[in-house]
């Protein structure tokens, strides 16, 4: 186990690979930061104080067995049904991240009120199948969103303005994603499939990701006229 009560930033990958670490506490503080506890494959315990304001991106990546992250008297963050929020007044309103160990279909009233969305919230999420961002807000789906992740459906919200790079790289099991907004516009490689090791993505020595096309067929549901019923056009792994 390990206890913070001083430490003011919990800087990136501080402890990515300890295995052996089974339970964290964190009384003050004010940031954890990019994939803190990455592959900490026996971390089942985490109790983080209302001091801390700052999550950055996938502190709790690769945690197989971790099914809470209980946010002591918090007005910034909660987790709820294996996924954390950040609040505002007490309502959620950013997705931070969904936890691994998340196994159902995440539905439309769970993410009602949210707004915005961290990079690679779900990404290598295996056993979230289906997700409905329709009752949210969210404007931006960001980098890596979905990447290695086994979703099969995904509902965007009407006020959806943007997919970014990566947003499903490597997602196999999409079969469809409902575009509600006719100016949505897509990045060119979302769907791409992305070179990876053990759920990391690879890049060259330019700082690129190694792509191939898409194997699968995936069918995009969109207003006529769209945006991206333009997008699809030519693009054989679209329906």
């Amino acid at each position: 186990a390990v206890t913070m009560n001083t430490v003011d930033t919990v800087e990136p990958y501080t402890f990515s690979g300890c295995t052996g670490l089974e339970r964290f506490y964190m009384a003050g503080g004010n940031k954890v930061g990019d994939y803190v506890f990455k592959n900490c494959e026996k971390l089942n315990t985490v109790e983080i104080g209302a001091s801390i304001a700052e999550l950055g991106i996938r502190p709790f990546a690769g945690c197989k067995v971790l099914e809470d992250v209980k946010f002591v008297d918090s007005p910034n963050f909660v987790c709820d049904g294996r996924i954390i929020y950040g609040l505002k007044d007490g309502a959620k309103k950013s997705l931070i991240e969904c936890l691994e160990t998340r196994d159902e279909r995440v539905k439309a009233e769970e993410l009602a009120g949210v707004e915005s969305m961290s990079e690679e919230a779900f990404m290598n999420c295996k056993e979230v199948d289906n997700v409905d961002f329709s009752e949210s807000s969210v404007a931006i789906i960001p980098k890596r969103a979905f990447a290695n992740s086994g979703v099969h459906d995904v509902t965007l919200s009407s006020a959806t303005t943007n997919v970014l790079e990566g947003a499903f790289w490597n997602t196999d099991a999409l079969k469809y994603l409902t575009v509600n907004n006719p100016i949505t516009i897509l990045d060119n490689d979302i769907f791409a499939d992305a070179k990876e090791n053990d759920g990391d993505i690879l890049y060259d020595k330019d700082g690129k990701p190694i792509l191939t096309d898409r194997t699968g067929k995936v069918t995009l549901v969109v207003p006529e006229g769209s945006v991206a019923e333009n997008y699809a056009n030519g693009k054989p792994y679209i329906n």
